[in-house]
Protein backbone atom coordinates (compact mmCIF):
# COMPACT_ATOMS: atom_id res chain seq x y z
CA UNK A 1 0.00 0.00 0.00
CA UNK A 2 1.44 3.36 -1.20
CA UNK A 3 0.72 6.00 1.04
CA UNK A 4 1.02 9.94 0.09
CA UNK A 5 2.13 12.51 2.43
CA UNK A 6 0.89 15.99 1.67
CA UNK A 7 1.76 19.85 3.07
CA UNK A 8 -1.18 21.28 4.58
CA UNK A 9 -2.31 23.50 1.74
CA UNK A 10 -1.96 20.90 -0.38
CA UNK A 11 -4.54 18.56 1.36
CA UNK A 12 -6.44 21.49 1.78
CA UNK A 13 -6.08 22.50 -2.06
CA UNK A 14 -7.21 18.96 -2.95
CA UNK A 15 -10.19 18.59 -0.97
CA UNK A 16 -8.82 16.52 2.17
CA UNK A 17 -10.29 17.19 5.85
CA UNK A 18 -7.99 16.01 8.88
CA UNK A 19 -9.49 12.69 11.10
CA UNK A 20 -6.95 12.86 13.82
CA UNK A 21 -4.35 15.33 16.06
CA UNK A 22 -0.73 15.09 14.93
CA UNK A 23 0.94 11.85 15.57
CA UNK A 24 4.87 12.40 16.89
CA UNK A 25 6.76 10.17 15.20
CA UNK A 26 9.54 10.32 17.75
CA UNK A 27 7.04 8.36 20.30
CA UNK A 28 6.76 4.75 18.60
CA UNK A 29 3.13 4.17 20.92
CA UNK A 30 1.94 7.01 18.55
CA UNK A 31 3.79 5.56 15.35
CA UNK A 32 1.52 2.58 16.46
CA UNK A 33 -1.78 4.26 16.49
CA UNK A 34 -1.02 6.03 13.27
CA UNK A 35 -0.39 2.94 11.33
CA UNK A 36 -3.39 1.33 13.69
CA UNK A 37 -6.08 3.87 12.30
CA UNK A 38 -4.49 4.09 8.35
CA UNK A 39 -5.18 0.25 8.70
CA UNK A 40 -8.35 0.75 9.43
CA UNK A 41 -9.46 3.25 6.70
CA UNK A 42 -7.75 0.39 4.39
CA UNK A 43 -10.34 1.17 0.51
CA UNK A 44 -10.52 4.57 1.55
CA UNK A 45 -9.27 7.68 0.20
CA UNK A 46 -6.71 8.50 2.84
CA UNK A 47 -3.43 10.41 3.02
CA UNK A 48 -0.98 11.55 5.73
CA UNK A 49 -0.59 15.29 6.06
CA UNK A 50 2.53 16.16 7.16
CA UNK A 51 2.49 18.81 9.79
CA UNK A 52 4.55 20.77 12.54
CA UNK A 53 3.64 18.23 15.42
CA UNK A 54 4.21 14.68 13.35
CA UNK A 55 1.54 13.80 10.88
CA UNK A 56 -2.36 13.60 10.45
CA UNK A 57 -4.29 11.18 8.68
CA UNK A 58 -6.87 12.48 6.66
CA UNK A 59 -9.73 11.65 4.08
CA UNK A 60 -11.44 13.14 1.31
CA UNK A 61 -14.24 15.72 2.08
CA UNK A 62 -15.95 13.98 -0.50
CA UNK A 63 -15.87 10.82 1.45
CA UNK A 64 -17.31 12.13 4.54
CA UNK A 65 -20.77 13.27 5.95
CA UNK A 66 -20.08 16.11 7.15
CA UNK A 67 -23.19 18.78 9.55
CA UNK A 68 -24.11 21.72 7.90
CA UNK A 69 -23.76 25.00 9.40
CA UNK A 70 -26.73 26.58 10.57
Amino acid sequence: MEIEILTPVDAHKSGYLSLTRPYDQAKPHEVEWMKTVFRDLTGCNAVLVEVTGGYEVARHKSELILAESR
